[in-house]
């Protein structure tokens, strides 16, 4: 069985046909690294919870804790 190595000698360098295809998937990719930075910063949902005063108000009537609170305005 061929090993990995066996197969980078049969396919040669790094040459220059793979130079360009390379820098052409580089230039085609350009467009989309927007889309590719904004997934990090969309991907993240943090905790939060809608702060309602009539809950505040009711919490306070009811005797709730805030976590009660929480979880009805989830």
């Amino acid at each position: 069985m061929a090993t990995f190595d066996d197969l980078l000698e049969e396919a040669g360098t790094f040459g220059r046909c793979q130079k360009r295809v390379f820098a052409m998937l580089c230039l085609l990719s350009l467009p989309l690294s927007g889309v590719y930075v904004g997934i990090v910063f969309q991907g993240f949902t943090p905790d939060h919870w809608r702060r309602d005063p009539a809950v505040v108000e009711r919490r306070q009537a009811c005797g709730w804790s805030l976590t009660e609170g929480r979880r009805l305005t989830e």
